[in-house]
């Protein structure tokens, strides 16, 4: 009874083999038709529907690279050198600029190792001037006026922050005159701009009193209405 059973398995093998052989011998004939037809229809590529636009995203704004030909200088940056205040920080580390032309109190157009620069003044924000479809805020003719008689046509040094530019394509500096002066904070404790806090920065606490002790003055912009 072994035996038998063995023989038929033994056939049941052989069987299976001559049927996968003739398979592969019928099929041999088609295969470069298929291969043919692969050829001359190869796989179309997807098209979206008529009028339909492919997603973009909106272009960043142009931000130019800021020079570093100089050394550390054309980059000090306040939070790596750990300042406590805005008077610590030393003048003869930062990039010296040109102000050749003054937009309106907190953003100005500079010279800056053979680039021209627009830079926006960090941690204040003056009455607006030339906001596009914004009226002449109140105390903004006399912030720009400020600004223009203290900076146009004078060399300023610049430090620099976290971030070296806004979302505009502008440098975003603090800008220190001559005298060791830094310009922003002045700008707040006269009363002709208030702490722009917004966005964190190195001197935040300090130009936030700065503020609260012009408005006690009432300073500037925080003084009576003319």
């Amino acid at each position: 009874m072994a035996k038998i059973e063995g023989y038929d398995s033994m056939r049941t093998v052989r069987t299976e083999c001559v049927i996968v052989v003739l398979l592969l011998f019928l099929y041999a004939p088609f295969a470069g038709l298929f291969a043919e037809d692969s050829k001359q229809f190869p796989p179309q590529p997807v098209t979206r529907p008529t009028g339909s636009k492919e997603p973009t995203l909106p272009p960043k704004p142009a931000s130019p690279e800021v020079s570093i030909a100089n050394g550390p200088k054309a980059l000090y940056r306040v939070h790596t050198a750990k300042l406590k205040s805005y008077k610590d920080a030393d003048i003869s580390r930062m990039a010296k600029a040109f102000v050749s032309r003054v937009i309106d109190g907190d953003t100005l157009e500079v010279s800056l190792e053979g680039k021209t620069y627009k830079v926006r003044l960090i941690g204040v924000d003056t009455p607006e001037t030339v906001a596009p479809g914004r009226a002449v805020e109140r105390f903004g003719k006399e912030a720009s006026q400020f600004t223009q008689s203290k900076l146009e046509k004078k060399t300023v040094y610049l430090a620099f922050d976290w971030d070296l530019y806004d979302r505009y394509g502008r440098l975003l500096a603090y800008v220190y005159l001559p005298d060791r002066t830094c310009f922003n904070a002045e700008l707040i404790r006269l009363g002709y701009g208030h702490a722009y806090t917004k966005y964190p920065f190195q001197f935040l606490e300090e130009f936030r009193k700065l503020e609260a002790e012009a408005r006690k003055a009432k300073r500037g912009l925080w003084g009576s209405p003319r």
